[in-house]
């Protein structure tokens, strides 16, 4: 229930002190509208960045920790939300316990890793792996079939690397070949811990970079990741024995716990080939080497402080920047909500959900809905067939909001408070299990994919679901109580944001019914390339580190949805004013205020080394530019502030990039 009668952010609902005034609107709107903030805001040692989500992360944390202590202290029966809740919480927390039972939690997988003798032995290592949620080179998953979304599927992918992704082992500047350095020797630090199964470290720790370089290097890139043209490709398991001879395919997914496996989707091919060829020809030794360093580096948390220690000492300075561990509390909640997402999400919901200004979220919604609408029938550049599709596609949008209607069931999953690992384990093989089942039998077009306390929001275009959990409808995003122009500004455009996925580069190639499907003609699919491109060469221009630069292609789908969802959300606030015109509030008018809102929503300041790691392995720009690279095709935006073409983000109004 709203408690409150006024904007929990200034007077209407906007930080008019963190502005810099000083600089003009044209000039640098980022920094126009969060100027002071970003002059007078130190990163704590603690953290990689600050922002607006990261202040609602940070309250929601907060508020879960106020509700396991107050469960903590209730009487709860065994089995229940409340229990396994307070439990895990308990267990990850007990570093007594943690310490005292060393690595014996991994002892049975350690000497599973000793065992390995050969590629086959490798090969059903790593997909029971995969049951497991750890390492293996050669990843698979089940989900819906782009290609039918009615059914589930297995894809078969490329496996995580030690480092975040491909660049950092093959880009030969001098920040990367430091991170290498750096990464070689906690490779061989975190490897002394298991004399028992690496002899010597140091040359393990050599061998095993080389090995992980040749894989990377067979690794598809992140824009190509992202191409689905490229990446769904059916085989059947005769399909794959031709292809991939290395690997008894149906063993291989037996020891991952299918049994039902007919066909499957590889989403990088040369990769996997790559890496199969591999893991018949590179020393075993050293894949018992890589696979032990994998275990301890991905379990550190939940191992003694020595191991986690090290791995930050890696994870924070090296790659993040980050100078501190967050406080064990955070962690344990984090763990929370990515294990027991939708217990605590029911319990939070309970409390913090603010069911009364669902309705305003509704009409948000319907309005943005009802602009694109208005905005494809205006379309210029499409033809009457894609823009019949288009609009049928747009009608069969679902919105789901707040939480789901039915809450996954961990009845279950059996938590103690002294039993991290086994927990974990339990989590993981429910979670597995429940995929499992699903596979080769109608979709579940109700599962939520984040608990409602993330504070974020998705498209799924397999069941064209736009989802915006609870914890997101907080200020800066949303405030029942404030002005219309500001909640258009912020949560509208959020909205836009999602719906706009629906019609992005990758996004439009799914129909109306979920399914990958080619419904452009071939004029209008040459359409929207070119007007897309406009986006990728502007990207591509913006210099986000020294001499490291957005990825135009990388990022694209995400530089259209904030370009669509600013669109669909000015329009929509139009819209809703009806034939009003917004009051005059401290000097600015409502469109001012609508696009101070945007400006606000993405306040944001990072810490290089992350800034380097989201260009590489990112699919978003950095939050200066999701402002003023987006705002520069806004033509509503010019009109607001008078931006003249001396502006330095000025773009003549022919050249702006315009699809909806």
């Amino acid at each position: 229930m709203n408690m409150h009668t006024k904007p929990q952010i200034g007077e209407w609902g906007v930080d008019l002190s963190i502005r810099d005034t000083e600089i003009d609107p044209g000039e640098d709107f980022f920094r126009h509208v969060t100027g002071r903030w970003l002059e007078q805001t130190e990163i704590p040692d603690d953290k990689v960045r600050l922002g607006a989500m990261n202040s609602i992360l940070e309250r929601t944390r907060e508020q879960i920790s106020s509700l396991i202590h107050i469960k903590s202290q209730e009487q709860f029966e065994h089995g229940s939300n409340a229990q396994k809740i307070v439990d895990l919480y308990t267990s990850f927390m007990n570093e007594e316990t943690i310490e005292a039972a060393g690595l014996d939690p991994l002892k049975d997988r350690l000497a599973a890793v000793a065992a390995l003798s050969s590629p086959k032995h490798l090969h059903l290592y790593f997909s029971e792996a995969v049951y497991r949620r750890e390492f293996s080179p050669v990843a698979w998953g089940i989900d819906a079939d782009p290609r039918d979304p009615s059914r589930q599927m297995i894809t078969v992918t490329q496996g995580r690397l030690g480092l975040p992704n491909r660049d950092y082992y093959i880009n030969d500047t001098p920040n990367f070949v430091a991170i290498r350095a750096h990464y070689r020797d906690y490779v061989r630090d975190m490897l002394s811990y298991v004399p028992e199964i690496v002899a010597d470290p140091i040359e393990t720790a050599d061998a095993i970079l080389r090995l992980e370089t040749a894989i990377a290097t067979a690794h598809w890139p992140e824009e190509e990741r992202r191409d689905l043209d490229k990446t769904c490709n059916g085989y059947s398991l005769a399909d794959l024995a031709r292809e991939f001879g290395q690997v008894d395919w149906e063993a291989f997914f037996v020891a991952g716990h299918v049994t039902r496996a007919e066909e499957c989707i590889v989403q990088t091919p040369s990769a996997i080939s790559t890496i199969l060829d591999q893991i018949e020809t590179v020393d075993i030794a050293v894949w018992r080497g890589l696979i032990t360093f994998r275990l301890l580096h991905d379990h550190a948390d939940h191992l003694p402080a020595a191991i986690a220690e090290l791995a930050f000492a890696f994870r924070g300075p090296v790659l993040s920047g980050q100078s501190q561990q967050p406080p064990r509390w955070e962690r344990a909640i984090d763990l929370i909500n990515a294990s027991l997402g939708e217990a605590m999400g029911q319990v939070y919901v309970e409390t913090y959900f603010d069911a009364d200004a669902k309705a305003q979220i509704d009409d948000l919604v319907t309005n943005l809905l009802k602009a694109l609408g208005q905005r494809l029938e205006a379309c210029d550049w499409l033809s009457a067939e894609t823009k019949a599709a288009a609009l049928r596609k747009l009608d069969t949008f679902l919105p789901m909001i707040g939480y789901p209607d039915e809450w996954t069931d961990y009845s279950d999953v059996e938590i103690r408070s002294d039993d991290l690992f086994g927990n974990l384990a339990r989590i993981t093989a429910f979670e597995a299990e429940r995929k499992i089942e699903g596979l080769n039998r109608p979709t579940d077009r109700n599962r939520w994919y984040m608990p409602p306390q993330t504070v974020n929001a998705y498209y799924h275009p397999l069941f064209n679901q736009i989802v915006f959990p609870a914890a997101i409808l907080q200020p800066p995003f949303f405030d029942p109580n404030a002005d219309l122009a500001v909640n258009y500004g912020g949560i509208g455009a959020i909205i836009g944001h999602e719906i706009g996925h629906g019609f992005d580069d990758q996004g439009r190639k799914f129909d109306e019914n979920g399914q990958l499907n080619n419904w452009w003609t071939d004029e209008d699919v040459a359409n929207y390339s070119q007007l897309s491109s406009i986006l990728v060469d502007q990207y591509g221009s913006y210099e986000a580190l020294p001499g490291e630069y957005v990825n135009g292609q990388q990022t694209l789908g995400e530089n259209l949805g904030d370009l669509g969802g600013i669109t669909l959300a000015y329009c929509a606030y139009r819209m809703a004013l009806g034939d009003e015109e917004a009051p005059i509030l401290d000097g600015l008018t409502g469109d001012q205020r609508f696009f101070l809102s945007f400006g606000q929503i993405w306040k944001s300041k990072q810490r290089e080394e992350f800034t380097l790691q989201m260009l590489k392995s990112g699919v978003h720009s950095p939050a200066e530019f999701r402002v003023n690279g987006t705002l520069r095709n806004l033509d509503a935006w010019y009109d607001a502030f008078s931006i003249s073409s001396e502006s330095p983000w000025f773009v003549p109004e022919k050249s702006r990039a315009k699809l909806w």
